[in-house]
């Protein structure tokens, strides 16, 4: 699966967020792909990249994960 994603693609997937110019450089692409991916949920309307993911928030994202590889 190619994870690479265009800066125009980048910037409109985050651009639904009203922190998105929080988020840091080198995560912006890797964030976009999980979002695309529905790995993480958009529902929100903030991304809050300096608040801990919590346990329940990374078993989510690894169900998720898991289902997408197709081994769930």
């Amino acid at each position: 699966m190619n994870i690479t994603r265009a800066d125009i693609e980048i910037r409109d997937t985050l651009a639904i967020f009203g922190d998105q110019s929080a988020v840091a450089s080198w995560a912006r692409e890797s964030l976009t792909f999980c979002y695309n991916a529905d790995i993480l949920d958009d529902y929100a309307f903030y991304i809050e990249p300096n608040r801990n993911v919590n346990r329940g928030e990374i078993a989510e994202m690894l169900y998720r994960m898991l289902s997408l590889a197709g081994l769930m």
